[in-house]
């Protein structure tokens, strides 16, 4: 069985440039990031964590991922508070996936995802990339300028450098799937542009209905369904998860979510949820 990614290299796009294939192989990981297998169930509060704005302080949230009935990868997502390069302390955002079983031999999968926001003015500072999927590789960093209003995105791999303008209240991806949980969308609609890779996207985020999910470890939850359309076109766009569920009682967690691909559909459910006893410094 092959992984979700493979198809998408494979059947969407026939002889791409390496840049593309690259690209589409970050981006499903910016899912499969989110996903792993099975731990032992562990419960805490929200009062366990620190709160900075939207983000819990040593919270790691755990997600199945799986492609039809066969499970094809593992991962975590985890916020952590680190000191920077310049000493100074940021919120780190930290995906990572590995594949596993048949799948991860077919193709095998090992990355790991950073987004940096600053704490006091809840920003993105930069995104680092290092993903390995297969035989397509990504190693970039996406930094925030405020200075000269420009976010610049260094691809390592392919050599080069893309900057675009920094509009207000512009956001990385990584970030925004985090704050998904958090966004009050239960009256009218959010618009947001996210940078990828050097290319800014809006997006309208606004709310669906109401639903009881049966979460592992859970039983049945209240669930809002979230609705993610796009503005622009393009690669990026068509990628985008839809069927997003976020339970209702805090703390907020991203339920459920699914991404069609070219054969079924990928289909990502919530595990469950743990804080570190020591985050990493």
């Amino acid at each position: 069985m092959l992984n979700p990614a493979t198809l998408l290299l494979n059947v969407l796009v026939r002889r791409p440039a390496p840049c593309v294939c690259r690209f589409l192989a970050g981006y499903s990981l910016v899912l499969a990031g989110l996903f792993t297998g099975l731990f032992p169930t562990i419960s805490c509060s929200e009062e366990s964590c620190e709160r900075i704005g939207p983000y819990l302080i040593g919270e790691v949230l755990h997600y199945s991922f799986s492609w039809g009935p066969v499970g094809v990868g593992n991962g975590t997502f985890e916020t952590s508070l680190v000191t920077g390069d310049d000493g100074e302390s940021l919120i780190r955002l930290r995906f990572t996936s590995k594949g596993k079983g048949l799948a991860n031999v077919l193709y095998p999968v090992d990355d790991c995802i950073d987004a940096f926001i600053h704490p006091a003015t809840l920003l993105p500072v930069r995104v680092e990339k290092k993903t390995s999927e297969g035989r397509f590789i990504c190693d970039s960093t996406l930094t925030f300028d405020y200075k000269q209003k420009k976010v610049i995105w260094e691809d390592r791999q392919d050599q080069q450098t893309v900057a675009c303008d920094l509009e207000p209240g512009t956001t990385d991806f990584y970030s925004l799937i985090y704050r998904l949980r958090s966004l009050d969308v239960q009256d009218g609609t959010n618009t947001v542009q996210v940078v990828v890779d050097g290319v800014p996207h809006q997006l309208v985020i606004r709310a669906g209905g109401l639903k009881d999910l049966k979460l592992r470890g859970l039983g049945k939850v209240s669930c809002r369904n979230i609705i993610i359309d796009n503005v622009t076109e393009g690669l990026f766009v068509r990628k985008i998860p839809c069927d997003v569920w976020v339970t209702q009682e805090d703390p907020r967690v991203l339920a459920r979510m699914k991404v069609d691909v070219p054969v079924g559909s990928v289909k990502i459910n919530f595990h469950h949820r743990e804080v570190l006893s020591s985050p990493d410094q």
